[in-house]
């Protein structure tokens, strides 16, 4: 994995969001590049990535957004508090303006 250096209390999220991205993408996880991680407040349990056709529950969920780059196209690791996260490829995307953020 490569990655911006983080401070020791964000490097388990950057590994989630590697871990999901490789195999989203089914490849090597040193291919995935964490660039950013942001706190974020989704505003249901999509976690700002929801797919056609399936319901959310209408709950603030605490978590964080991860930006990852592999070979030069950046995609989207969502994540709540818990751990659990989604790959967000970026024409699935709907990352409104955080809640109290």
């Amino acid at each position: 994995m490569s990655s911006t250096p983080f401070p020791a209390k964000l490097q388990p999220l950057a590994e989630a969001a590697t871990k999901i991205a490789a195999e989203a993408l089914n490849i090597d996880p040193a291919k995935v590049t964490v660039t950013a991680i942001e706190s974020y407040t989704w505003r249901n349990s999509s976690l700002g990535c929801p797919k056609p056709g399936f319901m959310y529950l209408q709950v603030i969920t605490p978590g964080h957004l991860v930006k990852v780059v592999v070979d030069d196209i950046q995609y989207e690791v969502h994540l709540d508090k818990r751990g659990r996260g989604v790959f967000c490829p970026a024409n699935q995307a709907k990352t409104p303006p955080p809640l109290g953020n």
